[in-house]
């Protein structure tokens, strides 16, 4: 007599802060726009009081029409094949050498619950998560929540020469953050072709009130 083998499926999605190493988890039985849309809400609520650009791969679900994207989240699409570049990515690696090590189970409960310890103690463990996902790229961005509650991402282009590049636009204060923004400057983060991180670039002095500089 024949078998047939009957695959179970359940979806952990994540969102972590490489600067500090906090974490936020969901485990979902399916994913869609609608999961999404509810871990998007989780995430929202976790990281009350910030801004937050989550960094995703081109997954269907990460770029839905049906999307629900809270205003204090910005979703960044990273280029094709580049895992690399994704913090996250390294949660999963870690939760395999550890938590899923060479072992069988009997049943998909089973999975959801070392699944969920697993997260749960890296929840608790900020510094082993920076330590994870705190790439030294992400140093060079302006982190501080003055700056990154109002940093813009403007466009994702072609890269001169092949690769990509992501441009943000960074605040400049009038004087102190009091005095309000006076405008932005624009700022290249080049990535070649593999996704390896080439480095940042200014790309003018800025624009001010009317485009143009005060003097």
């Amino acid at each position: 007599m024949g078998h047939q083998v009957i695959r179970e499926y359940v979806y952990a999605m994540t969102a972590v802060s490489p600067q500090d190493g906090r974490l936020t988890s969901l485990i979902m039985p399916w994913v869609d726009a609608e999961t999404m849309s509810i871990f998007l809400a989780h995430t929202e609520q976790t990281f009350a009081g910030d801004f937050c650009l989550m960094l995703l791969d081109g997954a269907g679900w990460h770029r839905a029409r049906e999307l629900r994207v809270p205003a204090t989240i910005k979703l960044i699409p990273l280029p094709p094949y580049s895992p690399e570049l994704n913090p996250v990515e390294h949660i999963w690696e870690y939760l395999r050498e550890n938590a899923f090590k060479n072992f069988s189970l009997n049943s998909l409960d089973e999975v959801v619950d070392i699944l969920s310890d697993g997260l749960s103690f890296l929840s608790e463990q900020p510094e082993i998560v920076r330590s994870m996902t705190n790439f030294d790229w992400f140093t060079t961005l302006c982190l501080t929540y003055n700056y990154y509650k109002y940093t813009k991402f403007e466009r994702q282009v072609t890269r001169p020469g092949g690769g990509q590049r992501f441009i943000f636009g960074f605040p400049i204060y009038k004087g102190s953050h009091a005095g309000g923004i006076y405008g932005y400057v624009p700022v290249a983060y080049d990535f070649d072709s593999s996704g390896r991180f080439l480095g940042t670039k200014m790309l003018g002095p800025g624009k001010g009130d009317k485009n143009k500089r005060r003097r």
